[in-house]
């Protein structure tokens, strides 16, 4: 009791407060690996291939170098965005072009958010276990774009077509 009143003085005098840390409680310094060094302790670390290209995925996508690719390609769903919207009413071609071009940006643009969410939450939780991918939403979107590019394409060929063959 003597003792912590004389630390609480000593506190409140604009003393150092005292350490709690001893000689042999000294964690070891966190470690700084590379890209190259985190793919090859997955190498490792996985019980076959397809655990080995799951993780080096959650690896890749969490990088930084990964996410500024992504903020780089999300010029392109808000052009698509916004050449659609400029010819909205007005495409001499066809009218549906710039309602695909206006759903396949919005969707593109939602799934490379997603990504990115998705890779700085991995990076997060990276000292746990078992990593929830949350790659669900992205395949489902990602099925929808394979699906509206074909549709977009039928828009396309079918106009150029019509206009050549006739």
């Amino acid at each position: 009791m003597a003792s912590e009143g004389a630390e609480m003085k000593a506190a409140e005098a604009g003393a150092a407060p005292p350490s709690y840390v001893g000689p042999n409680d000294v964690a070891p310094p966190p470690s700084y690996d590379s890209l190259f060094g985190k793919l090859k302790q997955a190498k490792e670390e996985s019980d076959g291939n397809v655990d080995f290209v799951k993780t080096c995925c959650g690896i890749l996508v969490g990088s930084v170098a990964c996410s500024i690719c992504l903020g780089i390609f999300l010029a392109i769903p808000i052009a698509m965005i916004a050449v659609g919207a400029t010819y909205l009413r007005d495409c001499p071609a066809e009218k549906m072009i710039p309602i695909y071009l206006i759903v396949a940006g919005v969707f593109n643009l939602l799934s490379n958010i997603l990504m990115i969410i998705r890779g700085r939450v991995n990076k997060r939780k990276e000292g746990e276990e078992e990593k929830q991918s949350g790659a669900g939403p992205e395949q489902l979107i990602n099925c929808f774009l394979v699906a509206w590019f074909i549709a977009g394409m039928l828009y396309s060929y079918w106009t150029y077509f019509i206009e050549n063959c006739h």
